[in-house]
């Protein structure tokens, strides 16, 4: 190309433009490969999450708030670690070691051991009012000595059997009447409901056989009135007991309770004859004596039939006629019973029962004039 100068200038060089240069492949970056490779996108931090699935300002899981310890969990909710074996341990762990928020005095401090075998036990003034104390024992039990319980449970098996048959009561009976327990009547009485009967039967032998002392002064009418008021006491207040006893068929009945009765028969007569201040009785006084005691059982059975009548004060002084009549009787053939019937009218009055009896029977007698 031509100047205005006429000098030709040589043309000047070539540089590529921007965009060839952007374009064009450079081969000081290496191959085309690796080019692509460092083009793709960095993958994303571990921690990064997909924007649809949370929040950009969630917090991370590790900075989540420790969840609240157990005692500081609301009434019902449930615990955050549901796991299986944590519910396990913590149903096991329930129940056995108080907490160390509870008020002191109403369970065992946290400091306690699990496997402690002592219980606490409130405090007396912890119990609920009208409660009974620890060890309080029900009923109207009471610790008594081996004599004084004996005889309470004899005491009550007496009075059952004075007012029912021996066949119609049993050890539970004896045991409520006494407060006491059916072991506990074994345990006195290892013989069951027989032996306890014949206890209780030796019991009444020895009040019945105490009817009959009575001290040997003033008349013999009085001193037998006396003992039969005894008698018959007793008679009334165990008239059950006695009719069972004495009419036999009983289902209790034994040898043993047949001679026990035949004992207090023999006492009573022992004792009348002491009355008689005779030193050695002959055979007629005596069978005069066992004859009448066997009357006296007689009548009283009889008063028993007879819904105890006549009165009670009646029957005495009829049993008491009755003795003094068998004795004249007696003393008619035998010379002892004789020279006793003697002394005893001796010391009578006029006033007496066997004054009364004289003036009924004389004029009796005297019809009977004509058998002299």
């Amino acid at each position: 190309m031509t100047t205005g100068s006429g000098t030709a200038s040589a043309p000047p060089e070539a540089t590529p433009s921007a965009e060839a240069s952007a374009a064009a492949p450079s081969t000081a970056e290496g191959p085309a490969d690796e080019r692509r490779a460092d083009a793709q996108p960095a993958p994303r931090p571990a921690d990064a999450q997909p924007i649809d699935a949370q929040p950009d300002n969630a917090q991370p899981a590790d900075t989540l708030p420790a969840p609240r310890p157990a005692d500081a969990q609301s009434p019902g909710a449930r615990p955050l670690d549901t796991r299986p074996d944590a519910r396990s341990s913590d149903a096991q762990s329930s129940g056995t070691q108080a907490s160390t928020t509870q008020p002191s005095g109403t369970q065992a401090s946290a400091t306690q051991p699990r496997d402690d075998p002592t219980p606490s036990v409130p405090t007396p003034d912890a119990q609920a009012p009208g409660a009974q104390p620890p060890g309080a024992r029900r009923g109207s039990y009471r610790r008594l000595s081996v004599e004084a319980r004996r005889a309470e449970l004899l005491a009550a098996a007496l009075d059952l059997f004075a007012h029912r048959a021996p066949e119609d009561v049993s050890l539970d009976d004896v045991a409520s009447a006494a407060g006491a327990s059916r072991p506990l009547v074994y345990r006195y009485f290892p013989g069951g409901k027989q032996q306890l009967y014949e206890a209780a039967l030796r019991s009444a032998a020895d009040e019945l056989e105490r009817c009959f002392e009575e001290p040997r002064s003033g008349p013999l009418s009085g001193r037998l009135g006396r003992v039969l008021d005894r008698y018959l006491a007793f008679v009334d207040e165990h008239d059950a007991g006695f009719s069972a006893l004495l009419q036999s068929g009983s289902v209790v009945e034994t040898s043993r309770t047949n001679a026990i009765v035949d004992e207090v028969r023999r006492a009573a007569a022992e004792q009348i004859l002491l009355h008689l201040a005779v030193k050695k009785p002959g055979a007629r006084l005596r069978m005069m004596v066992r004859t009448w005691i066997t009357a006296v059982e007689a009548a009283s059975l009889i008063w028993l039939d007879e819904e105890k009548q006549p009165p009670v004060a009646e029957l005495r002084d009829w049993l008491v006629d009755h003795f003094v009549a068998l004795l004249t009787a007696t003393a008619a053939t035998d010379p002892q019973a004789d020279r006793v019937i003697r002394a005893a009218l001796a010391m009578e009055s006029a006033e007496g029962p066997v004054g009364r009896l004289a003036r009924r029977v004389v004029p009796a007698l005297g019809e009977a004039g004509h058998l002299l």
